[in-house]
């Protein structure tokens, strides 16, 4: 059906016979408007055409309902991430005091919660948009700011409480918790504490070759090492991308005689550290996951560009 076709069967139903001819911006007797009506009744193809045309996607209908709040409701995630990309806030409150973000969090449609939580992350942890090394060595156009991660304990512990019984459900008898520093290590001991092992940290080494890729290294300091031999250890870290910490820890974990059979995040971005666990046989487990540019230098279509790199924000 074209969006035309759409608009002229709205005009034919009784809510919509009294507004002549519709368009993106009529209003139904009830106050919906085609981008509601779309979403109810499940055109997508119409949702997403009068999204195009420049249809309202924080217009208030009937009941307070949002497009947003209609699109979580029908559990249509392709469609709420559209919304979300074109303005669709997720603060907005209906008639009966439920906003967007409260209608997600209670949903019992998996692809739903999966949403809320990474909406609930891209909230909690700012990220710039840019070009960026990142520790691994790869280049990116995303850069989160994980140093305001803890700033938020409260939104890390429900989370870290979730990972826990997440892992516990698919690696039984974890001896250890091992997060790497800095935000790695903090949800990696609040996981610990709900696991109730024991929990270890490592540290990131100087660089060995900076141009090289996943050119850092991560250890234990030297008291801790003897704990993990033998031992079977989870690595928990915040967010994963490339993979650095994650991988740097690992190298070090095996070579110490630990076994490392788990792997958390609250979040991955991209698939390259699903990879790294595949190759590896070891179990990962993760909140939610985002798509995510991820080049070599040699790859990066912003160095093509001329586009400046700035190496580490983080440090201003």
């Amino acid at each position: 059906m074209t969006l035309q076709e759409f608009l002229n069967q709205l005009a034919r139903e009784p809510e919509w016979s009294t507004a002549g001819p519709v368009t993106p911006a009529t209003r139904a007797i009830t106050g919906d408007t085609p981008l509601h009506a779309a979403i109810w009744t499940r055109q997508f193809d119409a949702a997403r055409a009068l999204m195009d045309a420049g249809a309202d996607v924080n217009a208030v209908g009937e009941d307070g309902y949002t497009p947003l709040h209609a699109a979580i409701a029908q559990g249509e995630v392709p469609l709420a991430r559209r919304l979300t990309e074109r303005g669709a806030s997720w603060e907005s409150v209906n008639a009966f005091a439920c906003s967007v973000r409260e209608a997600a969090r209670r949903s019992d449609d998996p692809s739903v919660r999966a949403l809320f939580e990474q909406e609930q992350l891209v909230s909690t942890l700012p990220g710039r948009i840019g070009h960026f090394r990142l520790e691994s060595g790869h280049h990116s156009d995303l850069w989160l700011d994980l140093e305001l991660l803890c700033l938020h304990p409260e939104f890390v512990r429900a989370r870290a409480v979730e990972m826990a019984r997440r892992l516990a459900a698919r690696v039984p008898a974890i001896d250890v918790i091992c997060g790497p520093l800095v935000e790695g290590a903090y949800v990696g001991l609040m996981v610990a504490l709900e696991l109730g092992s024991e929990f270890c940290y490592t540290e990131r080494i100087a660089d060995i070759e900076a141009a090289a890729l996943f050119s850092v290294r991560y250890e234990l300091p030297a008291v801790l090492r003897e704990r993990v031999k033998g031992r079977r250890v989870a690595i928990v870290n915040d967010v994963i991308s490339a993979g650095s910490a994650v991988r740097g820890t690992y190298a070090h974990l095996t070579s110490l005689g630990a076994s490392v059979v788990g792997i958390g995040a609250l979040a991955v971005l991209g698939s390259a550290i699903t990879m790294f666990a595949d190759e590896q046989g070891i179990a990962l487990e993760c909140l939610t996951r985002f798509p995510h540019n991820l080049w070599t230098p040699d790859e990066c279509p912003l160095c093509s560009s001329a586009v400046p790199l700035t190496t580490d924000p983080s440090k201003g």
